[in-house]
């Protein structure tokens, strides 16, 4: 809505004109706000933070607690957008595979063998780099939900 000021002169308006007029002016404010209520932002920064909070933890634990097995580069395509590095390895005598996106200016790796690190109720769940740096990323998302609505009502224009 344009940021005019209209000038009405209220003593030459009917009762009905004055109602119509003031359900007319709520209605265009409502329509204005386009912010979150400060209750919604906190809500929806604590889930993401919780959630990416769970993806960093469970990655850590990959890294650390995890099961660990050799894995073996069978292939390391390279396009102009994609980049990775394709790893078989074995768990339990069982075949998975996973890959690893490099940069495009890291040699092929193929032929060589790399520490695997997985979840072993779910061996196919291997530690994913990837993954870390979306936690981290979002968990930053949610971090500024929290702090920006935080900010006091009135500089918000929060009824």
């Amino acid at each position: 809505m344009d940021e005019r000021n209209f000038h009405i002169r209220d003593d030459r308006l009917t009762p009905e004109q004055n109602e119509q007029l003031e359900s007319f002016i709520k209605a265009a404010e409502s329509r204005k706000k386009s912010t979150l209520s400060n209750e919604a932002g906190t809500k929806i920064g604590v889930i993401i933070v919780a959630l990416s909070g769970l993806v960093i933890l469970f990655s850590l634990y990959l890294l650390l607690l995890g099961g660990k097995a050799s894995g073996f580069c069978s292939s390391s395509p390279r396009t102009s957008k994609h980049h990775y590095d394709h790893y078989d390895y074995t768990v339990d005598g069982k075949e998975y595979w996973t890959t690893i996106n490099v940069s495009k200016y890291k040699p092929s790796h193929e032929g060589e063998t790399k520490t695997i690190h997985y979840f072993p109720p779910f061996p196919w769940l291997a530690f994913d780099n990837n993954a870390v740096w979306l936690g981290v990323i979002s968990l930053a998302i949610g971090a500024g939900f929290i702090a920006g609505s935080r900010r006091p009502n009135e500089e918000r224009n929060d009824p």
